[in-house]
């Protein structure tokens, strides 16, 4: 039995397509990854497409489009779209090279990802709760004025189930949120420098692994 395919693990997945010979070069099923391969490229674009949606024709969704023995290009015309087999003339050694290249690089912009998101973790002692719940407080923070000992009621509430006055639940409700914008900000800060650490290293595998290897190190020593 065929073994399941990256279109059937999202609701989305994002072909990354060639400018220069729409050749499909590799598919993710990481958003954040495909936008880094476009910016380390202006040769990539990419085609988002729905997987468990029923606009998607079976015979695209069925195509595994992280073959690397089958080359095929991306077209769109009169509202349908098409993944075809590619021109032997446009199959170059470069092209191949090239979707390689792609292929390699996708995998470490997916690790990072994940490394990233991990060291979100590793360097904050908020609650996950309050990640959650932050769209609300900050809504009844900005809504609060305690120069006028005014509170909205969702900051009494707090208070009341703390066991604290109004102030001490404000003050602290703030607190909370300056140290998630602040854990928010170091890690977006530590994907970026990463991501284009990734992009300007050489594209095999141990020049790769060693931006990885050098994100985990300074995360542990936070020496970002």
């Amino acid at each position: 039995m065929t073994a399941p395919t990256i279109n059937h693990n999202r609701d989305y997945i994002y072909l990354l397509v060639d400018e220069v010979t729409d050749g499909i070069l590799h598919v993710t099923d990481d958003l954040t990854a495909g936008t880094a391969m476009t910016l380390f490229s202006p040769r990539i674009k990419i085609i988002p497409l729905e997987t468990h949606k029923p606009f998607l024709r079976k015979e695209i969704l069925d195509v595994d489009y992280q073959d690397t023995t089958k080359h095929l290009i991306w077209k769109n015309g009169k509202g349908m779209r098409w993944a075809l087999p590619m021109p032997e003339i446009d199959i170059t050694p470069e092209y191949i090279a090239f979707r390689e290249e792609v292929k390699l690089r996708t995998f470490y912009h997916e690790l990072l990802l994940i490394r990233v998101q991990e060291s979100s973790f590793t360097n904050t002692t908020e609650t996950p709760l309050l990640e959650q719940f932050a769209s609300t407080i900050v809504d009844d923070l900005l809504r609060s004025n305690p120069n006028v000992n005014y509170f909205t009621p969702g900051i009494c509430a707090y208070a009341d189930a703390c066991g604290i006055d109004d102030l001490t639940a404000y003050r602290e409700l703030q607190l909370h949120m300056d140290n998630l914008k602040t854990t928010r900000m170091y890690v977006l800060g530590t994907y970026i420098k990463y991501r284009n650490m990734l992009n300007n290293a050489l594209a095999n595998r141990k020049e790769q692994m060693a931006v990885i290897d050098q994100l985990i190190t300074n995360v542990y020593k936070r020496q970002l």
